[in-house]
């Protein structure tokens, strides 16, 4: 036996925020891609790594997928490719030989600079004005805590 359920009236997409958020966020990602591919010819998930270890050099690949959160085998792999082409150096740690920590080389801090201002630009689609952002930021929050 099949069960179908009606739905009396189909969601407006207008109106129905998770999917004004993925739209958003898609639109976010097409213009940041734009940005990577013109100052370091990076992928997203390369952007995600770097920028994740320039606010706080030092973090291992297990702390980038927490903080992204991407998936184990894609952090390994944009890791990877970002320390062949110089842009991350890994450093064993001293306290645990079996781990190591990522730090931006010197080319990884000028590809960061440049994406990071364009980024950060007025122009830009990500820039806000500073009251405006924090109240994003606190509805954003406040949605992730209820989903």
């Amino acid at each position: 036996m099949k069960f179908f359920m009606t739905i009396s009236e189909p969601i407006k997409l207008d109106d129905y925020w998770p999917y004004q958020v993925v739209v958003l966020a898609d639109l976010i990602a097409k213009h940041t891609t734009s940005v990577l591919k013109k100052h370091g010819n990076i992928n997203l998930s390369q952007w995600r790594v770097l920028a994740a270890v320039a606010d706080k050099e030092g973090r291992t690949s297990a702390e980038v997928v927490t903080v992204t959160p991407m998936d184990k085998g894609i952090v390994s792999r944009a890791t990877a490719t970002l320390v062949d082409n110089g842009i991350l150096e890994k450093v064993t740690d001293t306290e645990d030989r079996r781990r190591a920590r990522l730090y931006l080389t010197s080319t990884g801090r000028d590809i960061y600079a440049r994406i990071a201002l364009e980024l950060s630009d007025r122009n830009s689609l990500h820039s806000n004005p500073s009251e405006f952002n924090k109240e994003l930021t606190r509805l954003i929050d406040r949605l992730r805590s209820q989903t």
